[in-house]
């Protein structure tokens, strides 16, 4: 599986990503938190959409939606396909 690996609070409302794997940084019960919900190696993960002030942020994964905060989003790893790392965004324009 190639492509881009970043942190899930990095992506923009739309995409969507694989997690590979959450932050040694995490403490101990917020990652066990993290993967009771479902957020495990494997998982596809699509960035719903963000609350005005980006914070928290609704994801969809795992036949469940859920709003995370930038805090625990920044704990997960994901993977973007190649396609996805290249596209650009809605409403940007590449030159």
């Amino acid at each position: 599986m190639s492509g881009t690996t970043r942190s899930l609070v990095e992506l923009p409302a739309g995409a969507s990503a694989t997690v590979v794997g959450l932050s040694d940084d995490a403490e101990p019960h917020v990652a066990r938190r993290l993967v009771d919900l479902g957020l495990v190696p494997g998982t596809e993960v699509t960035v719903v959409r963000r609350a005005p002030l980006r914070d928290p942020t609704l994801y969809r994964f795992a036949d469940t939606a859920m709003c995370l905060r930038a805090a625990q989003a920044r704990l997960v790893t994901v993977r973007l396909s190649v396609a996805a790392a290249v596209a650009p965004r809605a409403g940007v324009t590449v030159a």
